[in-house]
């Protein structure tokens, strides 16, 4: 992949990243108020426990593109 391609797919990465974030903060906010008040969290947690993974995976292919672009000429 030429850089100009790692930059972009860089791009889109940090998004996803920032979308992720989004996302667990707000199903830690549902599985907070859920266990509050109560409820079963086995769904509520196992949804967190996938965004969590994701953004796992989102993280480490961050890192990947990094190093690959450190690695190109400008």
């Amino acid at each position: 992949m030429n850089r100009e391609a790692l930059l972009a797919h860089l791009a889109e990465t940090e998004a996803l990243i920032v979308l992720g974030e989004q996302n667990i903060a707000r199903q830690r906010e549902v599985v907070d108020g859920m266990r509050r008040d109560g409820h079963p969290l086995d769904h509520a947690a196992r949804i967190l426990a996938t965004f969590e993974a994701t953004q796992a995976i989102h993280l480490a292919d961050r890192e990947t593109l990094r190093r690959q672009i450190a690695q190109t000429t400008p």
